[in-house]
C-alpha cells in the first residue's frame, strides 16, 4: 500500500501509522518528478524486468528440479498475483 503524503512530508499508512519522509525519499520523489511521464514509465519497466529476473533466479535456486517452463510459469503466477496472493 502506498502511503499518502501530506503537505508536511509525512507518510500516512492508515491506522495511525505516520512516518516522516527521509531525505532519501524526498530526493527520490524529486528525481521521479524530473523524469516526466515517459521517464517514469521507462524506470518502472526497468524495475519490473529486474524483479522478474531476480525472481526467476531465486525460483531456480529453490527448485532445481523444475524445468525452465515450470520456473517461467511460477514467476508469471507470482508476478501477476503479488506476494500476498500466491
Amino acid at each position: 500500500m502506498s502511503p499518502a503524503i501530506d503537505k508536511d512530508g509525512f507518510a500516512h499508512y492508515g491506522a495511525g501509522r505516520n512516518l516522516a519522509m527521509t531525505d532519501m525519499e524526498q530526493r527520490y520523489i524529486e528525481v521521479l518528478r524530473r523524469l516526466g511521464p515517459a521517464g517514469r514509465l521507462k524506470a518502472a519497466c526497468g524495475l519490473f524486468e529486474f524483479a522478474r529476473k531476480f525472481l526467476t533466479v531465486n525460483l531456480r535456486a529453490q527448485h532445481p528440479e523444475w524445468t525452465a517452463e515450470q520456473v517461467r510459469q511460477a514467476a508469471v503466477k507470482r508476478l501477476n498475483a503479488g506476494h500476498h496472493n500466491q
